[in-house]
């Protein structure tokens, strides 16, 4: 067989390898190797993406002509940050037929697993071949062509935006990546769209990939990346041979609080937070910014357990498999092991979610006045200094904090506890409550 993805089925699979009764092969779904990953990231950690990325559309001539970069940028990145006002109209979600092997399984489905969380939607579900083939139609001309300014953009107007919602295919190995690159490099669409898409599946998906096969999913790394020394890995049973979760549990920043039911779908009060979670239970589905930058940066900001919300994600969305969700979630969403694949920890306030998105508008806390938010941010930062002050990329947020008086500095601290005492009880963020915590007490 072609070797398997997922650490969890390798080894489940050790044995009959182990014993010459099942021979692997290269899986012929990824687009690069381990040399590729060598030459572009370095023998050791830390590890860079866009290194990587530079090494294999040097290799593979992917958008590159006469040995440079086409346009001659690697990345169009900032120039795929707008926000979305409505025009143009977002992409409509597909709809797939049904036919009588998808009723049978939603039957159950529905069955066997009723008392789970999410939402059954048959009609857009892509099963068959045909409707793969579907969706990457779909892709192709409703989204791509006007993908990239709008990539980050968040809405309550529409989930998608002009994201292809390709990803769980792509991790099936239904659409092949090497088709999908290809096909898209061929368009006639705007450079700096083309290139950020991929990006996403030519740098990103394959980087995330080799990272976690070259920490044995995060359990094989330095002390100063969350790694543990072996007799502590023994301790916890990490050597029992049990792949799945809890997995490994880095937090280099020490966070380990349980995660709130605001994620399970009780309201937290938070619209942007509220809104994401609701799309993901009703969806399986939400892109990147959302899982970045609103899901995964509250949980950095409120310290909750990188290994629980890692588990959430793996729950929660059909695309998730270990070798993509725990570079995700806790390599990247929430710095779990530091500077191993990324540059800092992905946090933010309130500004940058007001500006990339439409959620404050509906929500029942102003952000000029009573979103915890910023609060949360500012309070992130003052408790993790120590840690964070070496990060070059740090050096200017943490100086605006230290030039907080001590006052708003403890306001800070007090909301961001009254904020999480709030969720763990299961009861909505309120204006009053963010006033009154940070008003002090006689």
């Amino acid at each position: 067989m072609m070797e398997a993805a997922e650490r969890e089925l390798r080894v489940d699979l050790a044995p009959l390898v182990e014993e010459g009764l099942l021979e692997i092969l290269p899986h012929e779904g990824w687009l690069t190797d381990d040399e590729d990953f060598r030459k572009g990231s370095g023998k050791a950690p830390p590890w860079r993406m866009d290194a990587f990325y530079r090494r294999v559309r040097s290799r593979t001539g992917v958008l590159m002509e006469n040995g440079s970069p086409v346009g001659g940028k690697y990345s169009y990145d900032a120039e795929n940050r707008k926000t979305w006002k409505g025009d143009p109209p977002a992409a409509q979600e597909p709809t797939f037929p049904l036919d009588p092997i998808k009723e049978e399984v939603l039957a159950l489905v529905e069955e066997l697993f009723a008392d789970h969380p999410g939402t059954l939607r048959p009609m857009h579900l892509p099963a068959t071949a045909d409707d793969a083939e579907a969706l990457w139609t779909w892709a192709r001309e409703s989204c791509l062509p006007t993908f990239g300014p709008y990539e980050d953009a968040m809405s309550t107007r529409s989930r998608t935006l002009f994201h292809t919602r390709i990803s769980h295919l792509l991790n099936l190995h239904r659409l092949l990546p090497r088709r999908v690159v290809a096909e898209a490099e061929a368009m006639e669409i705007p450079l700096a769209g083309k290139e950020g898409f991929i990006r996403q599946i030519l740098g990103w998906r394959e980087f995330v990939r080799h990272v976690h096969r070259a920490t044995d999913g995060f359990r094989e790394m330095a002390p100063e990346f969350g790694g543990r020394a072996e007799a502590e890995a023994e301790l916890d049973g990490e050597d029992s041979g049990w792949a799945g979760p809890p997995g490994a549990s880095p937090s280099v920043l020490g966070a380990d609080h349980p995660l709130p039911a605001a994620w399970w779908g009780t309201a937290s009060g938070m619209h942007c937070l509220d809104q994401v979670v609701e799309g993901v239970w009703e969806e399986g589905y939400g892109h990147h910014i959302t899982r970045l930058m609103v899901l995964s940066n509250l949980a950095t900001l409120l310290d909750l357990s990188p290994r629980e919300l890692t588990d959430w994600f793996w729950v929660a969305y059909t695309d998730a498999y270990d070798w993509v969700v725990e570079p995700n979630v806790l390599g990247m969403g929430t710095f779990a092991v530091g500077e191993l694949m990324t540059t800092k920890p992905y946090v933010s306030g309130t500004p940058y979610i007001r500006k990339m998105s439409d959620y404050c508008q509906e929500c029942a806390l102003d952000p000029d006045t009573n979103c915890p938010i910023s609060d949360l941010y500012w309070a992130f930062l003052a408790r993790h200094e120590e840690a964070l002050k070496g990060n070059r990329r740090m050096s200017l947020p943490l100086a605006s904090m230290r030039r907080r008086s001590t006052g708003k500095k403890e306001a800070d601290r007090r909301v961001f506890e009254a904020v999480r005492s709030a969720l763990d009880q299961g009861e909505p963020v309120t204006g009053e409550m963010v006033e009154r915590a940070r008003t002090p007490s006689d």
